[in-house]
Order: C-alpha cells, then structure tokens, then sequence
C-alpha cells in the first residue's frame, strides 16, 4: 500500500514538473514569436537594412566619436554642412554606396539580445548613422566593429546586437569629409604658366612638347622640373584644411599667385602666408583657389616648387 502511494506521488510531482517544463516552452515560443525578430531554423535574420532605399536618401548624419557630420545630397553630389561650400570625394561616396548594397544584400544573424553586451561590440552608438529621405528619418543605425568581412550593426533604440555581411563601417569612418582636391583638371592641355611673386613673375610656355621660357627659347628648361609644376597645377590636393575663419593668411594680398592655361583649363592657386602655430610656423602655407573661397593649406614641400628660381630651372 506505502509503495503504492509512493508511486501516485511521484506520478504527481513529475506531472507538475511536466506541465512546469510545458510553460516555460511555451512562454519561450511566445517571446520568440512576438519580440524576437523572425529567424529561420539556421539562425539567420531578415536583412532590415534592405528596407532602406539608399538611392533615396538625400541626408546623412554621421556621429563618430561625439563628433557630429551631416551630408546633405545636391544633385548627384554630397555636401558637408557647415562653412563654406564643401563636397565629399566621389570616391569617398562611391565607397559607402556600394558598401550599403553590399551589406543590404548580404546575410544577418543575431549575435546578442543582451543591452549590456552592446559595448563589446561597440554597438553602443559611438559611432551612429542616420539615414534621412525629403525630411523623414529611415534608420537610425549603430554601426559597430568589423571581424573577417562582417560588421556588428545595432538599431539605436534596440538591445539586439546583428552581424551583417560586408564592411559598413570603414566607408563611414572619416575624420575628414571635405574634399582637399583644389585642381583636378588634369596637366595633358595646360600649355602656359605664370608665377607671380611681388614684382616678380615668371611666364613659361609650352612649344611642341618642350616648357620654355616665354620670349627667350634659346633657354633650356628641366623638363622634369617644369612638368611637375604643370602636374601639379592640374592635381593638386591639400594638406589640411584649417579654420574658415583663420585670420592673418596673407590671401587677401595676393603677392603670390600661380596661374595655370589652357584649352578649357585657368587654374589659379593663391599662396599666402605660412600657418603659425603654437607660436611656430608650421610648415603649412595658406592657400586658396581664385574659383572659390576655401581655404586650404599646403606643405612647404610642395609651395616652394612655384618659387621663382630661374636658376633651378635651367639645366
């Protein structure tokens, strides 16, 4: 009789631990099904990033280190809000759109439904991109670390952590948007230069292939020397950009210019004064295009081959 009662007791409590065990999957599934994103049975994730169209965004605001850049697309070309009249490189944009396609088209897993785990991945928002079309905001996106062709992505106001395909991390990861390129016009049509220096100045042309000095043939030229002087007035790229509003760049004096001709080309560079900095000169000159007003600054490297030096000129 004790051992059959003994047994009708454990039949009980196993079926309490049963309908126990029975609950708690079926909260799981529950939880899964209503809070969870949808997965298959290998884990994957639906790709929300898919769900942006990036050839409809028109603003990009970039937050990377506390630092805050926006982009804000006119036409087919990004500008960098702010002072000035600033484009990001086609290069730079040419990345980062191919970079989205690549990680809206590529695989997505779960890694972490755990908050506290965001930091490891440095989905934390550290580093944030929001996405914006004709004013209405389409994702806001924390962009985490890379590892071996993934990227950590993270929604900013979600506790999930997400591994996508692709590198969308770098493409965004510039602590400079602006454009240094000044010319780009290329050096194959620019026939003539004039070198400006006070009440200096220094004309030389270019005759069937050869630079010479205008007026006086007889002269011979480094060809190496000149040409890259033509090089550069057709690609040139500067060193920094300081502060808009820097005073004392000597640009407004316009006792230096370079000017560049030719078929479709006048690249004129205007070269002020060097940057002191920490009471120090720097290294860098001030420099400007007579097309615009952004100021650049320019290695001392690079300035002093516009130096009117007749002499080093001549082989």
């Amino acid at each position: 009789m004790t051992k059959i009662l003994e047994i009708k007791f454990m039949n009980k409590k196993n079926l309490i631990l049963l309908l126990v065990l029975a609950l708690l999957i079926a909260a799981s599934a529950v939880y899964q099904y209503f809070w969870l994103p949808k997965t298959s049975p290998s884990g994957q994730q639906e790709n929300w990033l898919a769900k942006v169209n990036f050839s409809q965004v028109d603003k990009i605001v970039v937050t990377r280190e506390g630092k805050v850049t926006t982009l804000n697309k006119e036409g087919e070309r990004w500008r960098v809000a702010g002072e000035g009249t600033w484009y990001v490189h086609d290069v730079l944009v040419q990345n980062f759109v191919k970079a989205w396609q690549t990680s809206a088209t590529s695989s997505m897993f779960v890694v972490s439904n755990n908050k506290d785990t965001k930091t490891s991945f440095k989905t934390d928002g550290s580093f944030n991109l929001k996405l914006s079309a004709k004013n209405n905001q389409l994702i806001d996106l924390n962009l985490g670390s890379n590892r071996a062709g993934y990227t950590y992505v993270a929604k900013a106001d979600s506790d999930m952590s997400f591994e996508v395909g692709g590198d969308l991390r770098t493409p965004f990861d510039y602590e400079e948007w602006r454009d240094l390129n000044i010319f780009n016009t290329g050096q194959e049509n620019i026939k003539q230069i004039k070198i400006v220096q006070g009440q200096n100045s220094l004309v030389l042309v270019k005759t069937k292939d050869l630079w010479e000095v205008a007026g006086n043939a007889k002269l011979k030229l480094n060809q190496d020397k000149v040409g890259r002087m033509a090089s550069l007035m057709g690609d040139l790229s500067a060193s920094s950009i300081p502060d808009q509003k820097s005073k004392d760049t000597g640009l407004d004096k316009n006792n230096w210019t370079v000017e560049a001709t030719g078929e479709g080309i006048k690249n004129v560079l205007i070269i002020g004064q060097e940057k002191i900095q920490d009471k120090k000169p720097s290294g860098d000159l001030f420099v400007k295009s007579s097309a615009g007003s952004n100021i650049y600054l320019l290695g001392k490297n690079l300035t002093g081959i516009f130096q009117i030096n007749l002499k080093d000129l001549i082989e």
